[in-house]
């Protein structure tokens, strides 16, 4: 006879029937129950579902959970498949890794925003940001010109975006016109008629 028992491992006995120390009569029966170590429970199909029903409903059959994520086109956290697959049988107790989506994310317009603006923006949605340099941009330095994936695209979370970013050098100011020079003051010309008065007072006859 086999029964499943959480503590004692396959194979073992866990009694017997007679139990031990009781007399039986010479060629009688008695019967071993062995172990067929811990109970077994079938891992449900759970594509679709949330992870935390997901969760609560591998631990209502007495198993462990372990959390894994991969590409999809479904939602964020919304379950994909398990690890083992749906319908295998596996001991109570033991781990089931439900693998769930990233999720998705839609790609912003970051085109003509500063770089930290743009790395920023793209971060907030999700997404990985890589940058590159290009010195024959129209826009101003500093300041991005294109990415890699055209806004409103719809990509899973992590995808990386690689955005291009102007280093055209800033137009050198304009050199100040020189001053110009100020215009000599004009000699003073000498009162002719003060100098002719002057001859004109003399000694009175």
């Amino acid at each position: 006879e086999d029964r499943a028992d959480a503590d004692i491992a396959d194979g073992r006995v866990i009694e017997s029937k007679p139990g031990e120390g009781t007399e039986a009569e010479e060629g009688s029966t008695v019967t071993l129950v062995l172990s067929t170590g811990p109970e077994k429970v079938s891992v449900p199909d759970l594509q679709g579902f949330s992870y935390d029903s997901a969760k609560q409903r591998l631990e209502d059959l007495g198993l462990k959970v372990k959390k894994d994520t991969a590409d999809d086109q479904g939602e964020a956290d919304q379950v994909i498949n398990t690890d083992p697959p749906p319908g295998e049988s596996v001991k109570v107790g033991s781990t089931v890794t439900i693998i769930v989506s990233r999720g998705q994310a839609t790609v912003p317009n970051v085109v003509n925003l500063k770089k930290s603006d743009a790395e920023k923006a793209l971060e907030n949605a999700g997404l990985k940001v890589t940058a590159q340099e290009d010195p024959s941009a129209t826009q101003d330095n500093g300041v991005v010109s294109d990415q890699s994936l055209s806004s409103g695209q719809r990509v899973p979370r992590g995808t990386s975006v690689t955005i291009t970013v102007s280093t055209k050098p800033d137009k050198p100011a304009k050199p100040d016109k020189p001053a110009k020079p100020d215009k000599p003051d004009k000699p003073v010309t000498p009162d002719v008629q003060d100098g002719v008065a002057d001859q004109d007072q003399g000694p009175g006859l």
